[in-house]
């Protein structure tokens, strides 16, 4: 029931706040329980058409996986550079990330709970039975990535880096592919090309967030 309740209010609250991210987002108004899913994810970016210093690479993955849903602790690391504002062709990528997915049904281990319940006491805390469980609302989204976007997530040029992505990281972290870069030109880059979509869970903000 509290599950319920939550769902509830954290629709209410994602309607007032809109659709206002990363990148340009679809909403769908149906809440699901979700819960966080850790992955580490090992990738090569191989440049043809567009180049990254290290650092560069870092910070465009890292902001790319937050407008998928990525949580807050999300880690990207990038070497294989000479320095860090070299640019190179083959960059290796290393992330840790959690994402949101929907809940088992059968909930936490008895042996995971009591787990919970000791570090919650350790900590002083009262968590709620939702939280206890590690569950909060969620929704599906289309998440949209162009290069006209105003806030820059990615740009024109970023279709490579995107399309490895793909298969790389959004297919093991469970995120679709909705619309690939079926516009992009091995070795050109043109105004508008990039239109690349992806199906991702997000979590809701908590109501403390609307404040």
């Amino acid at each position: 029931m509290q599950i319920q309740k939550a769902l509830a209010v954290m629709a209410g609250v994602a309607a007032l706040l809109g659709g206002d991210g990363l990148a340009a987002m679809e909403p769908d108004p149906a809440p699901v329980v979700a819960t966080w899913k850790e992955a580490e994810i090992n990738f090569t970016y191989i440049g043809r058409t567009s180049f990254y210093t290290c650092e560069s690479l870092r910070q465009k993955v890292a902001r790319i996986l937050q407008a998928a849903g990525a949580r807050d602790d999300l880690v990207v690391r990038s070497s294989g550079c000479f320095g860090a504002s070299d640019i190179d062709k083959f960059t290796r990528v290393r992330i840790k990330a959690a994402v949101p997915v929907v809940a088992d049904e059968g909930g936490l281990t008895p042996d995971e709970r009591s787990r919970r319940e000791l570090v919650a006491r350790v900590r002083g805390e009262q968590p709620s039975e939702v939280e206890l469980l590690g569950q909060f609302p969620a929704t599906w989204q289309t998440i949209r990535f162009t290069g006209r976007n105003r806030d820059r997530v990615v740009d024109d040029g970023d279709c490579e880096l995107l399309e490895q992505m793909s298969y790389a990281v959004f297919k093991p972290l469970g995120i679709e592919v909705l619309r690939g870069n079926n516009r992009c030109i091995p070795g050109e880059v043109r105004y508008g090309q990039l239109d690349f979509q992806l199906k991702a869970l997000k979590a809701l903000p908590k109501p403390d967030d609307a404040k």
